[in-house]
């Protein structure tokens, strides 16, 4: 077969892909005209202390509530006191919290950086849930320290706590920590 060929058969089969692979990553459209990227992947939450995966739904947009839910916003404030014991002074800390609902179908975290004697980890949170009265949200933290040639890292589960009232922003008893 001559070159010439080669390329014309080459540039036909490519041209011909072309749709193929442009339509995998296309907005979907909503009822109210928006369009949403597609997630690709499995929405859920992964927990830290057993390893397991739980899938949930997730809406396709923040503006689209699931039918016969309760859209709940609030704030979650948690104060982290730290009593490092074998960290050099130098090092910097980083402080994470997870929350997740008892059943696992929503789940937010927020980090921060913070110093040696401690950090506040804000988390404002939107969930859509069939029973917000009666929920309960898990929380998890950790708090990391790492330098030159140095670093550890703890995490610690907290214990469960009712979810908030729409609007509402809660500060929670300051979490004493030893990293």
């Amino acid at each position: 077969m001559r070159m010439s060929k080669v390329i014309f058969v080459t540039l036909f089969c490519l041209v011909g892909l072309t749709p193929l692979v442009w339509s995998q990553s296309q907005d979907q459209p909503l009822a109210n005209g928006a369009a949403v990227r597609q997630n690709h992947g499995v929405p859920g939450f992964l927990d830290p202390q057993t390893g397991t995966f739980t899938t949930h739904l997730q809406t396709a947009s923040p503006t689209v509530q699931l039918p016969n839910t309760t859209r709940v916003i609030f704030r979650l404030i948690f104060p982290i006191s730290i009593n490092i014991n074998d960290q050099p002074a130098g090092n910097s800390v980083a402080c994470d919290v997870d929350i997740f609902t008892s059943d696992n179908s929503y789940s937010d975290s927020g980090s921060v950086v913070g110093n040696a004697s401690g950090c506040t980890v804000t988390i404002l949170a939107q969930w859509d849930l069939a029973t917000p009265n009666t929920d309960t949200i898990f929380v998890s933290f950790g708090i990391s320290s790492s330098g030159t040639g140095t670093s550890r890292r703890t995490s610690h589960a907290l214990a469960s706590i009712p979810v908030p009232n729409n609007g509402q922003t809660i500060t929670e008893p300051i979490i004493d920590a030893v990293l």
